[in-house]
């Protein structure tokens, strides 16, 4: 398979952070595919954040940490923490905020079909879960609340690029 530059460069990104993506999503049972791809979304795999490649980098001029983008403003107690500075902290962090989203969505939404809950998750990881809430309840798009309009449906998108590119990529990282 012929995988275009940016493909390429994304496995390589998600790649260098294979043990934390593996580790943190197993433990909230979150296809680490989705998860690399919310790691991407956010960071670039570090690539993004200032310094370059620091995972302890800043982005959103200056208000969110790490690789997955914790938002300073709101996850103080987490900021307070030394433990912040290690990248599986912050992915077990960032899954644990996953998996609320996902508890308080199936409590408003039971029949929410997988696909559009781990959408609906994603975006409430980017958007306020209340607007997420609302978009569902009014039979919206959930991407609607979110950066770009896009946010969920572009994690889920790059999770399949990943997953066509090195469909054994979280399978080797096992051994």
């Amino acid at each position: 398979m012929v995988l275009n530059p940016v493909t390429r460069r994304d496995v390589r990104r998600a790649q260098r952070w294979i043990f934390i993506l593996n580790t943190a999503s197993k433990e909230v049972k979150l296809d680490p595919f989705v998860f690399a791809a919310l790691m991407l979304r956010e960071s670039g795999g570090g690539a993004l954040l200032e310094p370059k490649d620091d995972p302890c980098g800043l982005g959103d001029h200056g208000w969110a940490f790490g690789l997955f983008q914790i938002d300073k403003r709101y996850h103080s107690e987490f900021m307070r923490s030394e433990a912040k500075r290690w990248p599986l902290v912050q992915a077990r962090y960032a899954c644990a905020l996953l998996a609320r989203n996902r508890e308080a969505l199936l409590r408003s939404f039971p029949t929410l079909a997988d696909g559009r809950l781990t959408a609906a998750m994603l975006c409430a990881y980017n958007a306020p879960l209340y607007k997420v809430r609302r978009a569902l309840d009014a039979g919206a798009d959930p991407d609607v609340v979110t950066t770009g309009k896009n946010y969920g449906s572009w994690i889920m998108k790059k999770a399949e690029r990943l997953r066509s590119a090195e469909p054994s990529m979280f399978a080797r990282a096992e051994r």
